[in-house]
Order: C-alpha cells, then sequence, then structure tokens
C-alpha cells in the first residue's frame, strides 16, 4: 500500500504538522483527508503528499484544489 504525508496547516504562520498515512490509493487518501480535516476544527487546509510529490490540496470550506501535473513524475499523464 503507498505511503501517503499529509501536512496539516492551522494557519499561514505556523509551520504544518505532517502525518504518515497508509492507503490503499490517492482516492482513499483523499477520503482520509477529508475525514482528517473534518473531525479537527484546528486546521484549514490539508495537502496530500506522495513520495514527494504534491498530490492533491483540501480546504476546510470543501474546495478540493489538484495540483498541476509533475512533468518530471512517469506516472503522470500529460
Amino acid at each position: 500500500m503507498p505511503t501517503y504525508v499529509f501536512h496539516l496547516y492551522d494557519g499561514p504562520a505556523v509551520e504544518p504538522l505532517d502525518e504518515t498515512v497508509t492507503a490503499g490509493d490517492l482516492k482513499e487518501a483523499q477520503d482520509l483527508a477529508r475525514l482528517r480535516l473534518l473531525l479537527s476544527g484546528q486546521f484549514s487546509h490539508i495537502e496530500v503528499f506522495e513520495e514527494g510529490a504534491l498530490r492533491l490540496k483540501l480546504e476546510r470550506d470543501g474546495d478540493r484544489r489538484s495540483p498541476q501535473p509533475d512533468e518530471s513524475d512517469p506516472t503522470q499523464e500529460h
């Protein structure tokens, strides 16, 4: 199972809290990140990384922002 790192933010001036999560795929990691965000009022948004690459961002208001494909990542479709 892939390992993902969640960067949990509670404001722009505070270093993010990192949590490592194992999930079956990016969809499951997204679901876990959404739950993590909803279960704690402390965090404003989460960035989800896989193998050091940013895969997605979730904000408390439900906005999902996908990063641009990494040109150096051979697993990304271009």
